[in-house]
């Protein structure tokens, strides 16, 4: 009875006025399948760092300096540039993979199952982007690197929040909780910049902004679950960057809410499903039980405990042998 008086309210919360929202970020966290495993080794190719594309990216780009006036100039030299924007993608890595080692240092220390995957853009995404919101410093865009973590149930997303906010406090710049911490999230945290119950969309996930200040910019750590992102790529294809005609259909948009209701209610329902794990399995060495391949799918659990196999929604097969240091 407590639980549907919990669920009930959960909902009425979460779904209130969904169609009056709107969104801050129309991103939506990008699909699943730029978000590569721990260790993945990003090549420049990759990230289709081509010469027509930079030169498109200079030409979107503007420096300004202030001259002993006080009038402003537009300062864009194109060696300078170049330098500076090679510079900066080929640091991207090291920061990814800093990011990817802090999240699974905070799932081990705490005890939580989950999987890390991690994503930089393409300079076609980042000029994409600069385009759409009129953006002339690369550095303004604050999830050009960043990470996914995808643990089990709604309870394990707060777990992580708690967690990583004690852990890392400092360097984090701005929290964005969608649809998942409830709405005391703008009151107990200062620093939530902006908070919804839900996106317009019915996108829903927590967001971390870190500030990486040797690069002047920040990266982006998104924490949900498999229904999230099952949601999430469904509306990234159809409707964030579908056809025009879906895009503006109204009932395609209220299908999308719907459909992002029905997922969260399996979330509250899975919330407190977990059986109670035995202190046999806890004890117990993952690696030597599952095999050390076995242990990466799962997505390196602590103990013998793991059983939620969808954690790797969307994971592509041909990336698990680029799995290093015990990564999932």
């Amino acid at each position: 009875m407590i639980f549907l008086v919990f669920l009930f309210l959960h909902l009425a919360i979460s779904t209130g006025s969904t169609s009056q929202l709107e969104d801050a970020d129309d991103d939506n966290g990008g699909h699943s399948s730029e978000f590569k495993p721990m260790g993945y080794e990003w090549k420049m190719t990759e990230l289709e760092y081509t010469p027509d594309l930079l030169d498109e990216i200079h030409t979107l780009t503007k420096r300004r300096s202030v001259l002993p006036s006080g009038a402003a100039r537009s300062v864009v030299n194109r060696r300078s540039f170049d330098e500076e924007f090679y510079k900066f993608y080929r640091a991207l890595p090291d920061f990814l993979r800093s990011f990817e080692v802090d999240a699974e240092r905070v799932l081990r220390k705490y005890q939580l199952v989950g999987v890390v995957t991690g994503r930089i853009k393409s300079l076609s995404s980042l000029k994409k982007k600069m385009e759409q919101d009129g953006i002339t410093d690369f550095r303004e865009i604050t999830d050009i690197v960043g990470i996914r973590v995808t643990l089990q149930t709604i309870g394990d997303i707060l777990k992580f929040k708690q967690a990583y906010l004690h852990t890392f406090n400092e360097s984090i710049d701005e929290i964005r909780c969608y649809g998942v911490c409830g709405p005391a999230v703008g009151i107990s945290d200062p620093r939530a910049k902006f908070y919804w119950p839900w996106k317009g969309s019915g996108y829903r996930r927590l967001h971390f902004k870190v500030a990486i200040p040797e690069l002047e910019t920040a990266g982006e750590v998104q924490i949900g679950t498999p229904y999230m992102t099952l949601w999430a790529d469904w509306e990234h294809e159809v409707v964030y960057k579908g056809p025009e005609e879906l895009k503006q259909n109204s009932g395609v948009r209220e299908y999308a809410q719907r459909l992002a209701k029905y997922y969260m209610t399996l979330d509250d329902l899975r919330n407190g499903m977990p059986p109670k794990c035995p202190r046999i399995l806890k004890q117990a060495n993952a690696k030597k039980v599952f095999g050390l391949e076995e242990w990466r799918v799962l997505g390196s659990p602590p103990n013998v405990c793991q059983f939620w196999n969808d954690l790797r929604t969307n994971m592509k097969s041909e990336n698990k042998s680029k799995h290093r240091n015990g990564g999932a």
